[in-house]
Parts: structure tokens; C-alpha cells; sequence
């Protein structure tokens, strides 16, 4: 059975917080979001980039993006060891942004509350 980690609800959160942004801003985003295309790490192709043209047209300053799950924290965080552990750990948070992204996604057009 899995378990749900303090890093899960953490990015669980971040990622509900940028569905509330989008929706105040956006409404109807998750119904356009090509799912076949969503890569978090990617500004034309995470959930803001796809609904902005690109996320460098968003709004949004990093700490926001961070807060709202469209960025992964560990992207600015200098204080690993390491270049690859640096890319280690971006790329962890990167994929489970993805995974979260899509579930919520998945969730919304089945008509479960996300």
C-alpha cells in the first residue's frame, strides 16, 4: 500500500494552489491542456505554458511559480553538494509535478473533486 510522504502533500498543496490561480485566471484550463504534451519542466509545455503560449508570459515572479507547482524549489536551491545531485533532485520534483499535475487534471474532467 503506498504512503503519502510530507514532500507528496507538499507538492500536493502547491499544485492546488496553482489550480486555484489558474482558475480565477483561466477558467476551464484543465479541459485544454494537452496531457499527451504536459512536462512541468518545459515552458511551452507545463500547464501555464500551455494556457499562457509559454510560462515566461504568465505573471508570475519564482516564488509564485514555486508556490503554485508550475516550478520546481530545488531549481534555486544552490546549497546541494553537487552539480548532478543538484540535477538529481530537480528532476525528482520536476517529475512528480507531473504526476500531481495529471492527476489533478485527470480527476477534474472525470468530475472527481481534485
Amino acid at each position: 500500500m503506498p504512503t503519502t510522504t510530507v514532500e507528496d502533500l507538499r507538492i500536493a498543496e502547491r499544485v492546488a494552489r496553482g489550480c486555484d490561480w489558474l482558475d480565477q485566471r483561466r477558467p476551464g484550463w484543465w479541459e485544454r491542456t494537452d496531457l499527451d504534451e504536459l512536462l512541468m519542466r518545459e515552458p511551452c509545455q507545463c500547464v501555464a505554458g500551455q494556457e499562457f503560449g509559454d510560462f515566461y508570459k504568465t505573471p508570475l515572479m519564482d516564488k509564485e511559480a514555486i508556490e503554485f507547482g508550475f516550478l520546481a524549489l530545488s531549481s534555486i536551491v544552490f546549497g546541494l553538494t553537487t552539480p548532478g545531485e543538484r540535477a538529481n533532485t530537480i528532476e525528482a520534483e520536476y517529475d512528480a509535478l507531473d504526476d500531481e499535475w495529471r492527476k489533478v487534471i485527470e480527476e477534474r474532467r472525470a468530475g472527481a473533486p481534485s
